[in-house]
């Protein structure tokens, strides 16, 4: 078997999502199959927690800044590997710059990976517009002209990344359904938990059902659990459990929910998303309500682990029919698992993944030999 070298830069630690399960998942998958893959993020985890912290602007962005510099220094060894592949943008800020020079001075083919439409404008509960300017949107159209392949979260993604002359395929976000399992343990006869794990930038969606959660209370007794959230949230009548998420509980959490909340808006950033926490929600036989957006849709409507909701009644309609049915909990439970084993295999992802990669290095490596040889 022939032997790769891949970088992979991307600009979260391994506590994001985006980097746990696009590239740092299939690492050991790609080692078997002759993928010797490095992960450089940009920010490390202390930084990536405080990001987001109102206090912490001016520390973050020295933070920053020495996280440019440290690029800086991994683009030195750029000349040994023979593929860079790039979640999402080699750095948080800033044009791209160092693609420039991997593709360019270097000559080194990127595979970029696309789980999210970043071309479209957002504005950070944080940082506001000024998110958007100092990420530079438009480097996503340069990387996607730049890039040997674009690995894509969703065929929307990739409808987009051909229409702007890229070649791509659609790989989307999954989870180790070994890991991500349903609770061996039965439910206690506690009052069912509806749950949602998120993060601050998310919390609103949850916040914009909040009016039929408390009407919910009015009529059954429940518990609801955030994690993630970043804030306090007061529902009135509604018993609330707030925990900061965490990586070693990311499992336990979704396995003790009997429904699971994936609310969205109905926004262009939405549509274009990759639906993972209906993935997660699947793989652990959680059945799920979803705002019908985008990909979303059709997990809850392919799987029959997942109820569609739009308005507050449709909402308190759907919430209503899971929390007084156990039996039919259970049973969409036991549809989206199935659903979740048919569908999601890391080792023939990785099979693909790995193919992406090696034909890249191919692609490059003949065309150079080509330019020699002329």
């Amino acid at each position: 078997m022939s032997h790769l070298k891949v970088l992979a830069l991307a600009p979260y630690p391994e506590d994001a999502a985006s980097t746990r399960f696009r590239i740092a998942q299939f690492m050991p998958l790609l080692d078997e199959r002759g993928i010797k893959c490095e992960l450089k993020p940009f920010i490390d985890s202390a930084l990536f927690k405080q990001l987001y912290r109102k206090d912490r602007l001016g520390r973050n962005a020295i933070g920053l800044s020495r996280a440019a510099a440290a690029r800086c220094i991994d683009l030195l060894s750029v000349g040994r590997w023979d593929v860079v592949f790039v979640q999402r943008e080699a750095a948080l800020v800033g044009p791209p710059l160092f693609e420039r020079l991997i593709s360019g001075w270097f000559n080194k083919p990127i595979v970029l990976d696309l789980d999210d439409p970043l071309w479209v404008q957002y504005t950070s509960p944080v940082y506001g517009r000024l998110a958007s300017h100092v990420r530079c949107l438009n480097k996503t159209s340069e990387l996607i002209r730049r890039a040997t392949h674009v690995v894509c979260g969703n065929s929307l993604i990739a409808e987009h990344v051909t229409a702007a002359g890229g070649r791509a395929t659609v790989l989307p976000t999954i989870v180790d359904t070994e890991k991500f399992s349903p609770n061996p343990q039965a439910h206690s006869d506690a009052p069912p938990t509806i749950g949602w794990i998120g993060t601050h930038t998310t919390l609103p969606y949850l916040e914009a059902i909040a009016p039929a959660l408390e009407e919910l209370a009015t009529r059954y007794r429940f518990k609801l659990k955030v994690v993630g959230g970043g804030r306090g949230l007061n529902l009135r009548g509604v018993e609330i459990e707030e925990l900061g998420w965490s990586l070693d509980r990311e499992v336990e959490d979704f396995r003790s929910l009997d429904i699971g909340l994936y609310p969205l808006a109905d926004d262009e950033w939405s549509r274009g998303k990759s639906g993972f926490k209906a993935v997660q929600y699947l793989s652990c036989g959680v059945p799920f309500i979803a705002s019908p957006v985008g990909v979303v849709s059709e997990l809850a409507r392919e799987s029959g682990g997942g109820l569609v909701a739009r308005s507050h009644q449709e909402w308190l309609a759907a919430l209503e029919c899971l929390l007084g049915d156990a039996a039919l909990r259970q049973s969409m439970g036991q549809a989206g698992r199935r659903f979740a084993l048919s569908r999601y295999s890391l080792t023939a992802q990785a099979v693909q993944l790995s193919e992406i990669l090696f034909a890249a290095a191919v692609k490059t490596r003949t065309a150079a030999a080509l330019t020699v040889h002329g």
